[in-house]
């Protein structure tokens, strides 16, 4: 599942990332904050919230 960061700036593309990679940086980190685009689907979000519970 590829999600997308939040723009940073209007004009850029949002930055993707997939699931393994959000959790190793939860890993390393324990404890990380992260702002998704609006343009992942609900059910992606869902999906990646039930992952982590």
């Amino acid at each position: 599942m590829d999600l997308k960061f939040a723009r940073t700036d209007i004009d850029t593309k949002p930055k993707k990332a997939d699931l393994e990679k959000i959790e190793a940086s939860v890993e390393k980190e324990g404890s990380v904050i992260f702002y998704f685009d609006r343009e992942n689907s609900h059910k992606d979000l869902l999906e990646l919230q039930d992952y982590f519970e």
